[in-house]
């Protein structure tokens, strides 16, 4: 059998930045740079209505570079258009023509010596994205061991991948963070031989990071399977939340005697604690912020024996001060968000 592995991708525009009498296109390949367009291929415009003439184009790499006529200033705004042509198109060294664009923004780097901003840092899992205020230049990756992660004040998980795109830079983990976890990033400006640093399209370095609080996005895998048997049942579930929260979450206090159920993989009182501290905030029963023996504890037990029926369900003397789940149809409603696949 014949496995035709030929490249049928056209290559796509990452960045356009203009400098002075420069305009460089970034594509996400390498380009023919025997096929260079001409000139007239391209419309810049500056300032929203003044024309300026390209007198020559240059393609190298994964860049084609312009040149203007007409130096920009720093603060115009500036775009591009570009008209494939019949002759010599844009295109990636198998023959793959580059795309048309019209009124494209184009970043004006002339005069900037201002260094990125981080603007935002989150982590959802094992992804932990940095945004920053402008866009980066996606050729000068850092290396993974510029970053450190810690959670909860001591050392994270590693990380294995960087990736540059846009105002972004994404950091894949080696092991996903869990959602009740605090986490916080360094990152050292790398000046090893060979490395590149985190730097905006005018090359100006982003300033290193220590302690970065980190907004942690990461939705709780918990349910009210606290015994891990597959199943979230009154009398072994609803009673080892019960217990658990009645005892503070400390392991040494927690029976589990005749409440685990038939299959359970959760056996030890260190591994139940563990397991509801994972995500404990989804056990707030009630949506008061807290979560308590007397209130989430025993609303849990009430619905799991009413076989989560909410005619079935008293909340008499259940629930918390402030309590935002404040009906038995909803309190039912948020149980059922908390069952096992």
């Amino acid at each position: 059998m014949r496995n035709d592995t030929r490249d049928t991708t056209a290559p796509t525009l990452r960045t356009a930045v203009a400098d002075e009498t420069s305009l460089t296109l970034t594509y996400d390949e390498a380009l023919d740079s025997r096929s260079e367009p001409a000139a007239s291929a391209y419309t810049v415009t500056v300032a929203d209505s003044t024309a300026t003439t390209v007198t020559d184009v240059e393609v190298s790499g994964s860049a084609v570079t312009l040149t203007l006529q007409t130096a920009v200033t720093g603060g115009q705004a500036v775009t591009l258009t570009y008209r494939v042509p019949r002759e010599n198109p844009v295109q990636d060294v198998v023959g793959n023509d580059a795309a048309a664009f019209s009124n494209r923004t184009v970043e004006n780097i002339t005069g900037d010596t201002t260094a990125p901003t981080l603007s935002e840092a989150t982590v959802n899992g094992d992804t932990l994205v940095l945004t920053y205020g402008e866009t980066l230049d996606p050729t000068s990756v850092p290396p993974a061991s510029a970053y450190t992660v810690s959670v909860n004040g001591s050392r994270g998980p590693a990380v294995w991948r960087v990736a540059v795109d846009g105002m972004e830079v994404t950091l894949s983990l080696a092991n996903a963070v869990t959602s009740e976890q605090t986490v916080t990033l360094t990152y050292v400006i790398p000046t090893t031989p060979g490395t590149t640093p985190l730097r905006d399209l005018a090359e100006n370095n982003a300033a290193a990071l220590s302690g970065q609080e980190v907004e942690n996005n990461t939705v709780s895998a918990v349910t009210l399977d606290i015994d891990g048997d597959g199943n979230a049942l009154a009398l072994t579930d609803g009673l080892l939340m019960l217990r658990v929260l009645l005892r503070n979450r400390n392991p040494a206090l927690v029976s589990l005697e005749n409440a685990l159920g038939t299959g359970a993989t959760r056996t030890t009182a260190n591994a139940i604690v563990d397991y509801m501290e994972g995500g404990l905030l989804r056990l707030d029963i009630d949506g008061n912020g807290d979560v308590l023996a007397l209130t989430d504890g025993l609303l849990v037990l009430r619905v799991l024996l009413r076989n989560r029926n909410p005619a079935l369900v008293s909340l008499e003397n259940a629930l918390g001060t402030g309590a935002t789940r404040t009906t038995a149809n909803a309190i039912v409603d948020y149980v059922n968000t908390l069952l096992p696949p």
